[in-house]
C-alpha cells in the first residue's frame, strides 16, 4: 500500500512508506534543528529573517530558540505537547517554530483573524499546553480575549504574551528569550516522522480542520519547490501571506533554515509599502493569493519603483485570472504563474520552470511536482488525459491525517489516496488545470456547468475587478448561474451587458448568468479564497429559497 493506512479511526505511516520515500530521497529524515546546524557551519552571520523591527542572523535565531526551548522545557513542555501561537508576521514566530522543534513539540499556528469562537475550538481540540499571543494587533486586544477564554481551557498551563501587557498570570515572551544560548534538555530524540505541524484550515465551509504534517512531509515540500524553481541560499523570499497559513509557514519559517535563504516578513498588508519593501530588500521570490498581486499591479507605486528583482511569483489560493498573469509579465516583468495546493497537500502543481512559456503559466495551474495525481470520476474510476474529474493525490508531501480522525474517511480512499474535492484535468505534459470544486459545479437542468470557466471570462471584462460565480436555487431547473462581481472604481454594469459580453465568447446559453449581484467586498478566507458558501446563502435568502450546497 503506497499511502497512509487508515485502520478504523487510526492513522499511521507504514514501514513501506518510510522505506520508499527514504530510498527515493524524498524524506531526508531531518528536522529544521538539523538544518540549522548546517547553516551555523556554513554562514552563521548571514541574515535569515527581516521584519519591520529586526534583521536577525541564523546565529541570533539559534541562540534565542535555544533559550526559548529551555524556558518551555522548564514550564513543562515535552515531546508531543502542542504549542500554539496566534501572532502576525513577526520575527518571534521563527524563534517559536525552531524552539518547539528542538523539544519535539507540535507547533500549532492560529490565524490572527480568528477570535474567541474559533480560538477556543482549536485550543480545545488540539489540547494545547501553551498559547502565545500578541498583546494588541490591529486594534484587537488578544490579552483580554485569553483572559476570558483561559478559565475554559484547563489544558493551557501558560499564556505567553509578545508585548508589554502580560496580565493575570500570563508570561512575557521576552523574558523567556533570555539565557546563555545553550541547547535545551532532550528527554527523547525527535523522529522526523513525528507530527511537527498542526494547522487548522481556514476553510470555506464548516468548522476548521486540524491538518497534521510531519517533519519529513514539510521538508519534502520545501525541497521539491527549491529544486523545481532553482532556488538557493541567495534568494530572498518576500512573505506577506500569514505565517499562520501553510504558505507563510512553509516559505517564511521553514524554507530559510532548510535551504539557507532569507525571508522578509510583512505583517499588515499595504500594497504601496510592499512594493517599496521588494525594491529595498531586492526580493526574488514570493507566494501570495490573487488579491495581493492585483493590489500591487494596480497601485500607482508599481511604476515608480524597481521591482525587477522578483524572478518567480507563485499565485494561488483564489482563482487567478489569465489576464492578470499576462499583465504582470508584460507590465512589470514578473514571471507570475498559478499554483495549486492546500494545507493537506501543499503545492501539488507548481507553475512553470524559469524558462517556461507564458501560455502554460496563464492558462494552467502548473506542472505536477512531487505528487502522484489521478483524475477520477465520482465513482473513483480513473479518467483519461484531458477529461475533467476529481483530483486525487498521493505522495511524500501529503499530510498524515486530521486531528479529528473521524474526518479521514471522508477524504481518503482505502488505498490512501487523498480526494481533494477539486475538479480538474491533466494534459499530456503533466500540467494540471483546475476547473472548479465539487460544490462549485452548477447543475442547471441536469447539466454540469463550471463556475470557474465563467469567472475566467468575466475577469477579462475591463470594468470587473473580481468575479465569483455560484449556483442559485431555481424551482424549475434546480439551479441557475448567479454572478457576483466587484467593479473597478466608478464603473457600473448591468446583467444585460454581462450577458452580451459573455455571448461574445460564444458561451453556451445555459452558462450565461441569469442574475448579477454587485458587491463592495467578497467574504474571504484568510488564504484569499472567496467564501462561496456565504454567497450561495446570500442569493438564496434574497430569493426566499433554501441555499444550494451551503
Amino acid at each position: 500500500m503506497e499511502g497512509i493506512v487508515l485502520s478504523g479511526s487510526a492513522i499511521r505511516i507504514t514501514g513501506e512508506m518510510k522505506y520508499k520515500y527514504t530510498q527515493s530521497g524524498n524524506w531526508l529524515n531531518k528536522t529544521i534543528d538539523d538544518f540549522m546546524k548546517e547553516r551555523l557551519n556554513q554562514y552563521p552571520e548571514k541574515i535569515a529573517l527581516v521584519d519591520k523591527k529586526v534583521r536577525f542572523t541564523f546565529r541570533q535565531i539559534e541562540t534565542m530558540a535555544n533559550n526559548l526551548a529551555t524556558s518551555l522545557y522548564n514550564i513543562g513542555i515535552r515531546k508531543g505537547d502542542v504549542v500554539s501561537f496566534q501572532l502576525p508576521n513577526w520575527h518571534q514566530t521563527a524563534i517559536i517554530n525552531l524552539a518547539a522543534t528542538k523539544l519535539g513539540a507540535v507547533i500549532n499556528p492560529i490565524i490572527p483573524i480568528y477570535k474567541e469562537r474559533e480560538v477556543e475550538f482549536i485550543l480545545k481540540q488540539s489540547v494545547s499546553k501553551v498559547m502565545i499571543i500578541p498583546s494588541v494587533f490591529r486594534n484587537f486586544d488578544y490579552v483580554q480575549m485569553m483572559k476570558r477564554l483561559w478559565p475554559n481551557l484547563p489544558e493551557i498551563s501558560h499564556v505567553i504574551v509578545a508585548g508589554d501587557d502580560a496580565q493575570g498570570g500570563m508570561v512575557n515572551l521576552e523574558e523567556l528569550l533570555q539565557g546563555n544560548g545553550s541547547p535545551p534538555p532532550l528527554e527523547a530524540p525527535v523522529d522526523p516522522n513525528d507530527i511537527k505541524l498542526l494547522l487548522y484550515t481556514s476553510g470555506t465551509t464548516a468548522e476548521p480542520k486540524g491538518v497534521q504534517h510531519t517533519h519529513n512531509t514539510l521538508t519534502c515540500e520545501i525541497m521539491n519547490v527549491r529544486n523545481f524553481l532553482e532556488l538557493d541560499q541567495e534568494d530572498i523570499v518576500f512573505m506577506s501571506s500569514p505565517v499562520t497559513h501553510i504558505t507563510g509557514f512553509l516559505y517564511a519559517l521553514e524554507m530559510p533554515v532548510i535551504i539557507g535563504c532569507t525571508a522578509v516578513l510583512m505583517d499588515i498588508w499595504q500594497p504601496e509599502k510592499a512594493i517599496k519593501l521588494i525594491e529595498k530588500e531586492k526580493c526574488t521570490f514570493t507566494v501570495a493569493a490573487t488579491p495581493f498581486l492585483q493590489h500591487m499591479l494596480h497601485s500607482p507605486e508599481i511604476k515608480k519603483h524597481d521591482v525587477s528583482s522578483i524572478r518567480s511569483f507563485a499565485c494561488g489560493g483564489a482563482s487567478v485570472p489569465p489576464e492578470l498573469i499576462r499583465e504582470a509579465w508584460n507590465e512589470v516583468g514578473w514571471r507570475v504563474f498559478r499554483v495549486y495546493g492546500s494545507s493537506e497537500a501543499p503545492t501539488v502543481s507548481l507553475g512553470i520552470k524559469r524558462d517556461g512559456p507564458l501560455k502554460k503559466a496563464a492558462e494552467t495551474d502548473g506542472m505536477v511536482v512531487g505528487y502522484d495525481v489521478r483524475i477520477v470520476d465520482f465513482d473513483n474510476n480513473p479518467l483519461s488525459v484531458g477529461q475533467e474529474g476529481e483530483i486525487v493525490v498521493n505522495g511524500p508531501e501529503l499530510f498524515v491525517g486530521y486531528r479529528n480522525p473521524s474526518l479521514n474517511d471522508e477524504c481518503f480512499d482505502p488505498n490512501g489516496w487523498f480526494h481533494t474535492g477539486d475538479i480538474g484535468k491533466l494534459d499530456d505534459e503533466s500540467y494540471l488545470t483546475i476547473t472548479g470544486r465539487k460544490k462549485d459545479i452548477i447543475i442547471r437542468g441536469g447539466e454540469n456547468i463550471s463556475a470557474k470557466e465563467i469567472e475566467d471570462l468575466l475577469h477579462t471584462h475591463p470594468y470587473i475587478e473580481e468575479a465569483a460565480v455560484v449556483a442559485m436555487p431555481d424551482l424549475k431547473l434546480g439551479e441557475k448561474v448567479c454572478a457576483y462581481v466587484r467593479l473597478r472604481g466608478g464603473k457600473s454594469l448591468t446583467l444585460e451587458e454581462v450577458v452580451s459580453f459573455l455571448s461574445g465568447y460564444n458561451l453556451a446559453k445555459q452558462k450565461l448568468p441569469e442574475r448579477l449581484e454587485i458587491a463592495g467586498e467578497f467574504p474571504m478566507t484568510s488564504s484569499g479564497k472567496v467564501k462561496k458558501n456565504e454567497l450561495r446563502k446570500d442569493i438564496a435568502a434574497k430569493l426566499g429559497l433554501p441555499p444550494v450546497r451551503a
